[in-house]
């Protein structure tokens, strides 16, 4: 007959534990099965040999597993209940099944009972719980997955066994209740457990030797901490979370006797009251900028004694600043160009162009810069026929104030350069038998056609504002 009451560690079992206690393997314990099968009449040898448990009424998954640190015992623990139980069933046999870490199951241990605990089937509003506990000791205890101690309960069991390891107090040097109450007036006591009244004015209580120092409630006045004449109040900070007799203590806050204050034994000062706080506010923010809306410095802005320049001082250099402009055909050279802010541009330097040897080939371009167009130009030369009567006055060639031009002697005749805008760039052209590749000078000249020179001021052409 099977030895009733005990875990018997199966078989298939001790070889798992085995394996687990020389590293090979890792052990949970999966399930614990409340069962009808009755194995009372078999020995623990053929108890030891059971690799299954059959009918399985009842199953817990997974089980409580807990240490006892104190025993060094693994306890596996499982409370069943009759909810899922539609007829009442004979508890005979326990069964604990535990896994390794590939997933394999196996029958780890088994309980018989002689005396089987009675399951009835539900009735639907009261569950009835049986709960068992199977010990066994296992030496590498970190290849055990253990229950989260939060998701444990403690059962009445666990209890009587926790209260018994309580060592007793020896409490032979403390007053009972009874020598108590006939060493002091209760009503005359301090107590911890309530809030204590002293129910009279002009009292309080006196702490030290030197009596300077006290909790006061005098008649007609709030209650107040008192300090002797001469005394400074401090509030200290003790050196440790709880205070003892040990404790040591610096000065936290400072009130000397003449109302001043220091703090960490810092400089001492004397507060002030509430209506110079808001003076003081009231004096600060009116002379703080509004970050809400644009800061206006009226006075103007230094740094290092240096004015600082506006945004709008900015775009005043930029706009009547010269710039060079994209020369598309050019060969070499700088055209630069300035923005006269009345509608109009300057264009000063010279550049190479390669102009083709006819009066409609219009092949060289200027491109306007960014964030203009060009709109007009107004050059014309204004010469005597003699000079050459094929070009007319009103042509626009390359020249400014309608006086004069620039031009090149070709042959014998004065050929001229003809400009015209178009798509917001200029273009320029050349008069029939027009050498290519010719130096190109955007100044007024000082003197006519036939007495060349380039001292004079900067071209003017028509722009407007692309955006």
């Amino acid at each position: 007959m099977a030895t009733p009451n005990v875990g018997i560690l199966t078989t298939v079992g001790k070889d798992l534990i085995d394996k687990v206690n020389s590293g090979q393997a890792k052990i949970s314990f999966s399930k614990v099965v409340f069962s009808s099968m009755d194995n009372s009449q078999l020995s623990d040898a053929q108890v030891k040999a059971l690799t299954a448990i059959s009918p399985q009424e009842v199953v817990v998954s997974p089980p409580e597993t807990t240490l006892d640190t104190t025993s060094g015992e693994t306890r596996i623990r499982a409370t069943g209940t009759n909810k899922q139980l539609s007829d009442g069933v004979y508890v005979k046999t326990y069964g604990v099944f535990a896994k390794d870490e590939t997933g394999n199951e196996v029958l780890y241990g088994v309980t018989v009972s002689p005396n089987p605990n009675y399951f009835p089937a539900y009735d639907g509003v009261t569950p009835q719980a049986v709960t068992y506990s199977y010990k066994t000791v296992i030496q590498e205890t970190s290849n055990i997955t253990m229950t989260n101690s939060n998701d444990v309960y403690v059962t009445q069991e666990d209890l009587t066994e926790a209260i018994g390891k309580i060592p007793q107090p020896d409490l032979s040097n403390y007053a009972t209740q009874q020598q108590l109450e006939t060493k002091a007036d209760d009503s005359k006591v301090l107590h911890t457990d309530r809030l204590n009244q002293i129910s009279q004015d002009n009292t309080g209580i006196i702490i030290g030797n030197d009596g300077d120092f006290g909790l006061i409630k005098r008649e007609g006045y709030k209650g107040g901490v008192a300090i002797g004449k001469s005394n400074d109040f401090n509030l200290l900070l003790g050196t440790t979370d709880t205070l003892s007799n040990s404790t040591n203590y610096t000065d936290l806050w400072k009130i000397a006797k003449t109302g001043q204050l220091s703090i960490l034994d810092g400089q001492p000062f004397t507060p002030i009251g509430i209506t110079d706080v808001t003076t003081a506010i009231s004096t600060a923010t009116a002379n703080m900028a509004d970050t809400t809306k644009p800061t206006n410095f009226t006075a103007g802005l230094q740094s290092g004694g240096v004015d600082v320049a506006t945004a709008a001082d900015l775009k005043s250099i930029e706009a009547s600043s010269w710039r060079p402009l994209k020369l598309v055909s050019s060969t070499s050279g700088t055209i630069l160009f300035k923005d006269n802010g009345d509608g109009t541009a300057s264009l000063t330097g010279s550049a190479m162009f390669d102009v083709a040897p006819h009066k409609d080939n219009f092949v060289a371009e200027v491109d306007a810069p960014d964030g203009y167009v060009f709109t007009s130009v107004d050059w014309k030369i204004n010469i005597d026929s003699s000079i050459d009567s094929s070009i007319d006055s009103s042509t626009q060639i390359i020249g400014i104030n309608s006086q004069y031009a620039i031009s090149k002697t070709g042959g014998s005749s004065q050929q001229a350069l003809k400009v015209k805008i178009q798509d917001g760039n200029l273009l320029i052209g050349g008069s029939n038998n027009w050498n290519q590749n010719n130096l190109i000078t955007f100044n007024a000249f000082t003197t006519n056609l036939k007495t060349v020179s380039l001292a004079g001021s900067p071209a003017t052409i028509g722009i407007t504002k692309s955006n």
